[in-house]
């Protein structure tokens, strides 16, 4: 996992040199959330999503797991939000056991109010590499792709 920073509060400007680095040697398919004042980088790790922590958003460290796989399937691809007053939702694909392609993924989203400890999954449909948004009237997207549409 690798990552650039902003020359200015735009957002816009992104040198190639300035903090660039790994910031994980293992996972992919990385989503990033803030909990007051500790960064969280989830990745895909063996089948589970983990995490790292950073107090200032560069070096990561080892954390644990946020979400377990059990039973032969493969999660991954987080999606978090902080969903404002102390709550934190995540989509994330899961590829059931037997599962072979991207036709075959899901798409679960779940909550916390740490970065660590997660609720029970609720799957809201099919897909991979869920991205989750909340829009400013409060209704909650997530747009996948492969597979029927998540519904």
């Amino acid at each position: 996992v690798k990552s650039v920073t902003a020359l200015d509060a735009t957002g816009l400007s992104f040198p190639a040199t300035l903090d660039s680095g790994n910031r994980a040697g293992t996972g992919g398919v990385p989503g990033a959330l803030r909990v007051g004042a500790t960064y969280f980088l989830y990745v895909c790790s063996g089948g589970s999503i983990s995490y790292l922590t950073s107090s200032d958003g560069l070096t990561f460290s080892g954390g644990g797991t946020a979400i377990a796989a059990s039973g032969g399937e493969m999660l991954c691809d987080p999606s978090p939000i902080d969903d404002g007053g102390g709550r934190y939702v995540m989509a994330y694909k899961r590829l059931p056991p037997g599962g072979r392609s991207p036709g075959d993924d899901e798409v679960y989203i779940t909550t916390s109010t740490n970065g660590t400890a997660w609720t029970s999954p609720v799957r809201v449909g099919s897909g991979s590499v869920p991205g989750l948004v909340k829009t400013a009237t409060g209704v909650y997207r997530i747009f996948a792709v492969g597979g029927p549409p998540v519904t």
